[in-house]
């Protein structure tokens, strides 16, 4: 049995007067190696002006390196995620031979 959960995350800056916005710098994508299938994700960023270049760090997590184009006075990033939650069973792996009887106790 399993449940399907949706989740919104929104980020909102409203500045008083147009700025530059440096680069940024995002991990706000699910890893190719989760356990929890992701069936639908979105990232939308204002401003529309904007690029965006995609890389793995040394742990296979995806970031997103975000430059901005013009000046803008309102930066939103917005991701949308709908996941499938199963149960997993924590106890699920093998011990090798050499290992059943070592003590895990101190």
């Amino acid at each position: 049995m399993s449940i399907k959960v949706s989740l919104n995350h929104q980020l909102i800056y409203n500045f008083d007067r147009p700025i530059i916005l440096g680069p940024h710098l995002l991990g706000l994508r699910p890893s190719p190696h989760c356990r929890t299938p992701i069936q639908n994700y979105s990232l939308k960023i204002e401003p529309q002006e904007h690029q965006i270049t995609w890389q793995q760090d040394l742990y296979s997590n995806f970031i997103s390196k975000i430059n901005f184009l013009q000046k803008t006075n309102k930066l939103k990033i917005e991701v949308d995620i709908i996941a499938e939650l199963k149960p997993i069973n924590p106890f699920d792996f093998l011990l090798e031979n050499y290992a059943e009887k070592i003590s895990f106790c101190l």
